[in-house]
């Protein structure tokens, strides 16, 4: 029997109201392996649109490939929920939805009547999953959190992974804590449909980006490690390391693992078909099923969906000739 193992979300329908990275590669990842995953912008657009940092962004010219990595395989609605008709717009795609899936701060979505209490109540089988910066509940739950904020700083790895002789901290890569929570959230989403399957019932899923700093780290047994390791070469220790049936790894630059043969042997970069030719290639989701990664699908253009997703969803092109004129939607 022939498993499609890319499919195994197929037939799950998530409605995301997320921006920037967090959240939403929690909700490419349930793409990849088969979800609808219908990503829900601002008219002016989700802002990781327009970021320009590393080579990578909006004005690179070609594929942006920082919002692709964040937003494959989706469809995109571009929608003002602030409007009352765009709100209510939201509702009813939420009506057809799995999953509804957040990284908007609590008061927000309680004024908004998205909150989890409004939402599961209304749909008793809602899986409802939110990304925090620091938690559902304390004194900070509805304060902004980011990445640098939230995981790397307060969270303790900057602290960890500083060394000591350094006067002030040492920086992060961008999204390390985003991408770190984004598995730890698609992983609480899958938990809570298996759930759902076996007794009827959602859950509110919660993932913040402190608690996965705090997953994240780990002993500090290094000092000396590091006197010994400074007692021979690089090539002599690969040569008496080579030899121990145990863990050990060089330290390669990104150029180097782009070609490791680990990497292009288990599939680990994947190419992007658009047009029946490869577009581009982005990393594959981490985790395989039989043996192979899913297939990578292209990211959307702004709004590229939102009137075959308000067709589907039951609106008349009326309807929809009017909402755009009244800038509900784009």
């Amino acid at each position: 029997m022939t498993v499609v193992s890319e499919a195994a979300f197929e037939g799950i329908r998530v409605v995301e109201l997320a921006q920037w990275v967090f959240v939403p590669v929690a909700g490419a990842l349930l793409a990849d392996w088969g979800a609808e995953v219908v990503h829900v912008e601002p008219i002016e657009g989700d802002p990781y649109r327009g970021l320009i940092t590393q080579g990578i962004g909006a004005e690179r010219g070609g594929v942006n490939l920082s919002l692709a990595l964040a937003n494959r395989g989706k469809r995109s609605v571009a929608l003002d929920i602030r409007h009352d008709e765009g709100n209510a717009v939201l509702h009813k795609l939420i009506e057809s939805a799995d999953v509804f899936l957040t990284s908007v701060r609590p008061g927000a979505l309680e004024r908004a009547g998205l909150g989890a209490d409004e939402l599961t109540r209304r749909h008793p089988g809602l899986v409802y999953a939110r990304g925090h910066g620091y938690g559902a509940r304390g004194p900070d739950a509805d304060q902004a959190g980011y990445d640098a904020t939230a995981f790397w700083a307060r969270g303790g790895m900057a602290h960890m992974l500083t060394p000591p002789e350094r006067d002030y901290p040492i920086g992060q890569r961008g999204a390390m804590g985003d991408r770190n929570g984004a598995l730890a959230l698609a992983f609480g989403i899958a938990a809570a449909l298996l759930k759902r399957a076996r007794t009827g019932a959602g859950s509110v899923v919660d993932v913040s980006l402190l608690s996965t700093a705090m997953w994240t780290l780990s002993s500090d047994l290094l000092a000396e490690l590091d006197r010994e390791f400074a007692a021979r070469t690089f090539d002599e220790w690969k040569a008496i390391l080579a030899r121990l049936d145990a863990p050990w790894a060089p330290v390669q630059s990104v150029a180097e693992l782009l070609d490791d043969p680990q990497v292009v042997a288990n599939g680990y970069i994947g190419d992007v078909v658009v047009d029946g030719a490869t577009a581009y290639r982005l990393p594959a989701v981490p985790v395989q099923l039989d043996g192979r990664p899913p297939p990578l699908r292209r990211a959307p253009e702004h709004g590229e969906d939102t009137e075959a997703l308000l067709i589907e969803a039951g609106y008349g092109w009326d309807q929809i000739t009017a909402l755009k004129e009244s800038g509900v939607i784009l």
